[in-house]
C-alpha cells in the first residue's frame, strides 16, 4: 500500500472522543514533535468540544482535521492517507481498552500502528507496532519522533503489522486457531 508522499508524519486517530481514549494526551505529545505533520481525527462524542479547545490552546488546532463519525467504509479509505494510527488509551477503574477493530484494519493495510499499554492493545500491536506506557506523553512524543525520522522503520513496521494481520486475524486465520481449539479439547 502506498502511503502519503508529502514530508512529514501524517497520524490519524479513530475513537470515540472521551477521556478514556486518551486523544488529549497525543495532543501534548503532537505539541513536541519536530518537523511537519499532521492529525486526523475520526469520531465524535462527548469531549469534542473540550478536545477542540485544547487544541486551540496548544496552539496545533490547525495541524487538526476533525472528520467526525464515520462509517467503515469510508474510514477504510483514510488508511491510503496516513503514515500512523495513534490509539493513546487509559485504562480507569470501569473501562479497560479491548479489541481495537480500526487497529486491526489499520495494519492489514500497512499502517504504523502506536498503541498505549491499556488493556489488549499490547497484545494485537506485539512487535508489529510501537507500544508506550499509558498517559506518558514523553514516551508517546519519543515514539512519533521516531516514525517521524525513519521512513524506513515506519515501511518495516507496517509489513510486518500487514504480515501480522494475515497471520492471526483474517478469517481463515481466526477458524484455523479456533479448530485448533477445539482439537486440542478432545485430545486426552
Amino acid at each position: 500500500m502506498q502511503r502519503p508522499s508529502e514530508p512529514g508524519l501524517a497520524i490519524a486517530f479513530v475513537g470515540r472522543l472521551v477521556p478514556e481514549k486518551g486523544l488529549d494526551c497525543l495532543f501534548r505529545a503532537c505539541v513536541k514533535l519536530l518537523g511537519k505533520w499532521t492529525l486526523t481525527v475520526v469520531g465524535s462524542g462527548p469531549a469534542q468540544e473540550q478536545l477542540e479547545q485544547l487544541a486551540e490552546k496548544l496552539g496545533i488546532a490547525s495541524r487538526i482535521t476533525w472528520k467526525g463519525a464515520l462509517p467503515p467504509e469510508t474510514v477504510r479509505t483514510l488508511w491510503a492517507e496516513v503514515d500512523t494510527l495513534v490509539i493513546p488509551s487509559r485504562t480507569t477503574p470501569g473501562w479497560v481498552e479491548t479489541f481495537h477493530q480500526p487497529l486491526v484494519e489499520a495494519m492489514g493495510h500497512g499502517v504504523t500502528v502506536v498503541g498505549s499499554d491499556s488493556g489488549a492493545l499490547p497484545e494485537l500491536i506485539d512487535t508489529a507496532g510501537l507500544v508506550v506506557p499509558e498517559d506518558d506523553v514523553p514516551a508517546l512524543t519519543a515514539a512519533l519522533q521516531h516514525l517521524a525520522d525513519s521512513p524506513r522503520e515506519r515501511q518495516r513496521l507496517g509489513r510486518e503489522a500487514r504480515l501480522r494481520v494475515m497471520h492471526d486475524y483474517v478469517d481463515d486465520a481466526v477458524a484455523r486457531r479456533t479448530l485448533e481449539f477445539w482439537e486440542s479439547l478432545r485430545r486426552p
